[in-house]
């Protein structure tokens, strides 16, 4: 599947490179390394309605270490071994830039709202259960293009996950394991405008 995604947006890439159409690029594909290096996936795609409004899409799974076990979740008995797996999670988005001298660029304010399924393990006896629901995760970044030509970007994020339509919980063994109310997680976006 990552494999996949990468030739899709290489291949974007490419033929973005032939245009000869002088226009401002309206398109943003992005891709997040961490979540390819925690197992999982993520491609970002927003198109651009003016100069301050975007509105997107993400597509996204990983496996959360040991540390973001406990603040991912809520679960209070200490012989779980837990195992969190995102299988896969997608949200819609709306995004707006702060700046009016530089559009498209600098910090920015995003709203995504979307929903995610979880598969949660306890290592210590094999026994596994699925936990959905769905969240918003408003956020703040700032877009910074490295190079003269506008087009790669590097964009940073602090997101802050709230789940606001769940169930109460799901068990796994003897313990209840929830979701926490806030989850703060840091995001790196590596991508592409055309």
């Amino acid at each position: 599947m990552k494999s996949y995604l990468i030739i899709v947006l290489l291949t974007l890439i490419s033929f973005s490179s032939y245009s000869q159409e002088k226009r401002e690029p309206k398109i943003y594909i992005e891709l997040k390394p961490l979540q390819f290096l925690s197992g999982g996936y993520s491609v970002v795609g927003h198109y651009a309605l003016n100069d301050h409004w975007h509105v997107g899409a993400n597509v996204f799974a990983s496996e959360l270490s040991e540390a973001f076990n406990q603040i991912g979740f809520d679960y209070d008995d200490a012989t779980i071994d837990l195992k969190a797996s995102q299988d896969f999670a997608i949200n819609f988005s709306f995004r707006y830039f702060l700046s009016k001298q530089h559009p498209h660029k600098g910090w920015q304010l995003s709203l995504p709202f979307g929903y995610e399924t979880w598969t949660l393990k306890d290592q210590n006896t094999d026994s596994e259960v699925t936990y959905e629901f769905w969240n918003i995760s408003p956020r703040i970044g700032y877009l910074w293009y490295p190079f003269k030509k506008e087009r790669f970007y590097i964009m940073m994020e602090a997101v802050f996950a709230i789940p606001f339509v769940s169930d109460e919980g799901v068990q796994l063994g003897n313990s209840t394991i929830k979701s926490n109310p806030i989850v703060p997680i840091p995001s790196i976006g590596l991508g592409y405008r055309f």
